[in-house]
C-alpha cells in the first residue's frame, strides 16, 4: 500500500488504500501509523481528490469515523476525540454533524469532562431543530434524544455532587465548636 500511495500519487482508489493501510496497521497493533495514515487523509488532498471529489469525502469520512469508532471502543477516547473533532469540520451537514457530536460528548463524558459533553450534547440539540422542518430519520431522531437524556443526566449529576459535598461538609463540622459525635 505505501509502495503504491508512494509511486502511483494519482492513483484513483488512493483514499480507499489509505482507509484499508490505517486497518492493517491498526490490526497489527501500529496504532501511530494509523493514526498518521487517518490524518493524511483528512488533512490532505491527493492527486485523485479532484478527479473524484465525492469518492475522496466518502473515504475520508468513512475512514475517520471507523477508525475513531474503534479507538474509543479500544478505550483511546483522545486519540478518537482527535479524530471526531477533525470530522466535525469535513461535512456539514446536520445529518453529519449529530452523529459526530453526539460522540464527542460520549468522549468528554468517558474523559470525565461533563462541561464539555454537556456543550456537545447542547450542539445535537440545537442542530436537532435545525432539521425539525425537515423529514429526519428515525437514526437522528434518536440521537437527538439520546442527547437531550444525557445531557440532563450530566446535569442532574452535577447538581447531585454539589449537593452532596455540601451535606458532606455540613456534617463534619462541628456546632459551635463542639463536636457532637465525640464521646465525652
Amino acid at each position: 500500500a505505501n509502495a503504491l500511495l508512494r509511486e502511483a500519487p494519482e492513483f484513483k482508489g488512493a483514499a480507499e488504500i489509505r482507509y484499508e493501510l490505517a486497518k492493517a496497521l491498526r490490526r497489527i497493533g501500529r496504532h501511530q501509523e494509523a493514526l498518521e495514515q487517518v490524518f493524511t487523509l483528512l488533512q490532505g488532498k491527493e492527486a485523485t481528490a479532484d478527479a473524484d471529489p465525492e469518492g475522496w469525502d466518502y473515504w475520508r469520512l468513512r475512514t475517520g469515523n471507523d477508525l475513531a469508532n474503534q479507538l474509543y471502543t479500544d478505550g483511546d477516547y483522545l486519540g478518537a476525540l482527535q479524530i471526531y473533532q477533525k470530522l466535525l469540520d469535513l461535512n456539514s451537514t446536520a445529518a453529519w454533524k449529530l452523529p459526530v457530536s453526539y460522540q464527542i460528548g460520549l468522549v468528554y463524558e468517558r474523559l470525565q469532562q461533563p462541561p464539555k459533553a454537556i456543550d456537545s450534547f447542547e450542539l445535537v440539540e440545537k442542530l436537532g431543530k435545525t432539521i425539525a422542518r425537515t423529514p429526519a430519520t428515525q437514526n437522528l431522531v434518536t440521537i437527538i434524544e439520546m442527547a437531550g437524556w444525557r445531557r440532563q443526566h450530566l446535569e442532574w449529576t452535577g447538581k447531585a455532587e454539589i449537593a452532596t459535598k455540601a451535606l458532606t461538609v455540613n456534617t463534619t463540622q462541628p456546632k459551635d465548636g463542639v463536636d457532637e459525635h465525640v464521646p465525652k
